[in-house]
């Protein structure tokens, strides 16, 4: 189980990208829910899982793990190419089916509205 540690130093370099949590979910082919849950310890993800994230934000896992102060700017690995095109497509994709899901279901978005 990651420690708490693993867990702050994770949603900080998660942040210093600049990657939401449904983009890492993504990667994860979870749902939203699971990176915030891992986030606040109520889950905890498989080390593959570890493994995935850390090398989507470029970042060793030493880093996310070790005991002491941790610089998490100092700790990412400056030769980060940026967000992965296929990682983006896939967000796009799943976006896409959500809004279909909803749309199927008569969802339109305002309040007290629905297709009829």
């Amino acid at each position: 189980m990651p420690s708490d540690t693993w867990r702050e130093r994770f949603k900080l370099a998660r942040l210093e990208r600049g990657y939401i949590q449904e983009e890492i979910a993504a990667i994860l082919d979870a749902d939203g829910t699971k990176i915030s849950d891992i986030e606040t310890g109520k889950q905890s993800p498989a080390y593959e899982d570890m493994l995935k994230i850390a090398h989507e934000l470029h970042i060793s896992l030493d880093a996310l793990g070790a005991p002491g102060p941790f610089d998490h700017r100092a700790c990412l690995l400056p030769t980060w190419p940026g967000k992965s095109p296929k990682l983006l497509e896939k967000v796009e994709e799943r976006k896409r089916r959500k809004a279909e899901r909803m749309r199927r279901r008569g969802y339109t978005g305002q309040a007290g509205a629905s297709a009829a």
